[in-house]
C-alpha cells in the first residue's frame, strides 16, 4: 500500500542480505522477500540488496516498482435509523471501486449509488458497519461507522368503540403525548384529542367507516393501527296526531310509536306519561293553560331522538246558575241568569221533560201535580269543560175545581151551595147576568135578576202553590109574582055553605088572570101582602 514487495529468487540463507531504497526503507525477510514500505501512494523507488559471506565477494542488485494508489477510504453521511437498523450514504462514493460490507449485528448491503442499509436489528439495538475498497492498483480501503436502530413502533391499540349520532368514538388505550399523532378517515372526517380520544364524525346513519391513526417521534419508528366503526342508526323522532284537550291538560298520539324503543317524556307544566300503545297524557295543568311536552326516544345502536308538542287544557266551561222556579200545572219554569249563547245546552228531567230557549228559559212540563222534579242542565263549548248543575221544584198542587149543589131560585135570583168549598182558596165569582156574593161557608147569592132569568156564574179559585180552578153553574130566578085580591067569601048553593075564601090574581098590571080558592072551608079572614 506504500510501496511494495519482491521475492528474492535465488535466496540463500548462508548469505546476509541488506537493502536501501531511494525512497522508503527496505527489510528482507527470512525467505528473502523484499518489503519496501514508507513509500508515498503511486510513488517510484529503487531497492538495492546487498548480500555479504565470508569468502564471498559481496553481490548487489536493484528491483525498482512503484506504490499503489491511495485507497478510496470511505466517508460517512449522518445516519438515519429504521425500524430495524439504519442507513447511512457514503458520501465519496466511486463507482469505480469495489465495495463490500459487513454488520457487526443483523446484515448489511450497499446500493449502486452508495447507500449502506444495515437491516435485521431489533429495535434501538446498535450494529457496526464496515465498507471496504477495493480497486486495482489502488490500495484497499475500509472504513465504519456504527449507528441505532429506531426504538420500537408506537402502534396505537384501542377501547371499544362508542356509535355516534354521525360517527363514533373510540380511546387510543397506549395514547403517549410524547408521539406525534395524525388520523384519516375513509369516510368523513377524524380528530383525535389531547387525551387520545379518536372522534370520526360526518357520516350518515348506520354507515361504516375506517380511522387509520398513525404516530412518530424522533428515533422511534412510525406507527400505525385501524380501527373500523358504524355510526348510529337513525334517530326515532316522535311525530303527533291532533292533541285532544282535557280538563287539567291533553293527550296525544305518537303516530309513529314503536315498542323497540325506550320512551321518555317531561312536561314544562304538569307532569306527563306515556301508555304501552304511544298515548301522551299531560295532566295537572291550570284550565286553558298551556304545556310543552318533551318526548324523547332511547335505543341501542339508534341516536337518541326528541320531538316536542305544545297544547293546552280545556278551559273552564260555564255552570249554569238558576233564578227562582216559578211553578206550572205540570211542572216548572226557571231562568239561567249566566245564558251564554255561544255555548250549547242540554237538559234533563227526573220527571217529566225539560227544554231551553233561546233566551236561557227552561220549561219543565208532563209533571203530575205537586210533585217534584230535579233537572240537570249540561254545558259544553269546543276548548272548554263540560259542567252542569241541577235545581229541583215542584209543579202546582192539583187545581181546586168548585162543585156545586141544588140550585134554588129567589125571586130576584138564585142559591147554590158550593160543595167543595175551602176557605184556604180565594173566589172570584163572575156572571153573565146579576151580581155575585159569597158567603163564609160558600153559599153563593146570585140577585138583581128581573124575574124569570137566566144567570150562569163562573168561579175561580186560586192559591199560591195551587193550580187555578175554574167551574160554572147556571141558574134563573123565579117567574113573575101574581097580586092576589080576595073576594067576599061565597056558598055553595042552598046549603049555604061557605065553601071557602076565592082569590082573584091578576098581574102586576092589575089584569085579572085567574081566581083560586086555596082555602076550602075556611071561613075565616085571609089577608094578603
Amino acid at each position: 500500500m506504500d510501496g511494495f514487495t519482491v521475492q528474492i529468487t535465488n535466496y540463500d540463507a548462508n548469505f546476509n542480505y541488506g537493502g536501501t531504497a531511494s525512497a522508503g526503507s527496505v527489510s528482507v525477510s527470512g525467505t528473502g522477500l523484499v518489503t519496501v514500505t514508507g513509500v508515498s501512494a503511486n510513488t517510484s523507488s529503487t531497492a538495492t540488496i546487498t548480500t555479504t559471506r565470508s569468502n564471498y565477494t559481496n553481490g548487489s542488485s536493484q528491483v525498482s516498482a512503484t506504490s499503489l494508489n491511495a485507497a478510496n477510504t470511505p466517508s460517512f453521511g449522518p445516519p438515519t435509523a429504521t425500524v430495524d437498523g439504519f442507513t447511512v450514504q457514503i458520501t465519496n462514493y466511486d463507482a469505480n471501486f469495489n465495495y463490500g460490507v459487513t454488520a457487526s449485528l443483523g446484515s448489511a448491503s450497499i446500493s449502486g449509488t452508495g447507500l449502506v442499509t444495515v437491516s435485521g436489528l431489533t429495535p434501538n439495538t446498535s450494529s457496526v458497519a464496515t465498507i471496504t475498497t477495493s480497486r486495482a492498483n489502488y490500495a484497499g480501503g475500509s472504513a465504519q461507522i456504527s449507528a441505532t436502530g429506531l426504538s420500537a413502533a408506537n402502534n396505537p391499540a384501542f377501547g371499544s368503540t362508542a356509535a355516534t349520532v354521525d360517527g363514533f368514538t373510540v380511546q387510543i388505550t397506549n395514547y403517549d403525548a410524547n408521539f406525534n399523532y395524525g388520523v384519516t378517515a375513509s369516510l368523513g372526517s377524524a380528530s383525535i384529542s389531547g387525551t387520545g380520544l379518536v372522534t370520526v364524525s360526518g357520516l350518515t346513519p348506520n354507515t361504516s367507516s375506517v380511522a387509520t391513526i398513525t404516530t412518530s417521534r424522533t428515533n422511534y419508528a412510525g406507527g400505525s393501527s385501524q380501527i373500523s366503526a358504524s355510526s348510529l342508526n337513525a334517530a326515532n323522532t316522535p311525530s303527533f296526531g291532533t292533541p285532544a284537550a282535557t280538563v287539567d291538560g291533553y293527550t296525544v298520539q305518537i303516530t309513529n310509536y314503536d315498542a323497540n324503543f325506550n320512551y321518555g317524556v317531561n312536561a314544562s307544566l304538569g307532569s306527563a306519561s306515556i301508555s304501552g300503545t304511544g298515548l301522551v297524557t299531560v295532566t295537572g295543568v291550570s284550565p286553558g293553560t298551556s304545556s310543552t311536552a318533551t318526548i324523547t326516544t332511547t335505543r341501542n345502536g339508534y341516536a337518541n331522538g326528541s320531538s316536542q308538542i305544545t297544547s293546552a287544557s280545556l278551559n273552564t266551561g260555564l255552570t249554569p246558575s238558576f233564578g227562582n222556579p216559578a211553578a206550572t200545572v205540570d211542572g216548572f219554569t226557571v231562568q239561567i241568569t249566566n245564558y251564554d249563547a255561544n255555548f250549547n245546552y242540554g237538559g234533563t228531567a227526573s220527571a217529566g221533560s225539560a227544554s231551553i230557549n233561546n233566551s236561557g228559559l227552561i220549561t219543565v212540563t208532563g209533571v203530575s201535580a205537586g210533585t217534584s222534579s230535579t233537572i240537570t242542565i249540561t254545558t259544553s263549548r269546543s276548548g272548554y269543560t263540560n259542567e252542569s248543575a241541577q235545581i229541583s221544584a215542584n209543579s202546582l198542587n192539583a187545581a181546586n175545581i168548585p162543585t156545586f149543589g141544588t140550585v134554588n131560585s129567589t125571586v130576584d135570583g138564585y142559591t147554590v151551595q158550593i160543595t167543595n168549598y175551602d176557605p184556604s182558596f180565594i173566589y172570584a165569582g163572575s156572571a153573565s147576568s146579576g151580581s155575585i156574593s159569597l158567603s163564609s161557608s160558600g153559599l153563593a147569592t146570585l140577585s138583581s135578576l128581573s124575574p124569570n132569568t137566566a144567570s150562569t156564574i163562573t168561579f175561580v179559585t186560586s192559591r199560591n202553590g195551587y193550580a187555578g180552578g175554574s167551574a160554572q153553574v147556571s141558574g134563573a130566578s123565579l117567574a113573575p109574582v101574581n097580586t092576589v085580591i080576595i073576594s067576599t067569601p061565597s056558598s055553595n048553593g042552598n046549603s049555604g055553605i061557605n065553601t071557602g075564601t076565592a082569590i082573584t090574581l091578576v098581574d102586576s098590571q092589575g089584569q085579572p088572570t085567574g081566581s083560586a080558592v086555596p082555602f076550602k072551608g075556611f071561613k075565616g079572614e085571609i089577608h094578603t101582602t
